[in-house]
């Protein structure tokens, strides 16, 4: 399964580079699509990256 996400967005996701990251409408449908092709629970990926990523830390 390839996911079509940018090597940089994957990049900036695994290291929180959070300037670099795609708009969040955006960022949730990569976040799933990672998330699955990493055989893991998407939405418990996805909730606990975008709260994460809005305290920016």
């Amino acid at each position: 399964m390839h996911t079509k996400i940018s090597t940089g967005t994957l990049e900036a996701i695994e290291e929180d580079r959070f300037s670099l990251l795609p708009p969040v409408v955006y960022l949730k449908s990569f976040l799933k699509l990672y998330a699955q092709y990493l055989q893991l629970d998407a939405d418990i990926l996805v909730k606990g990256y975008l709260k994460h990523y809005k305290t920016g830390s």
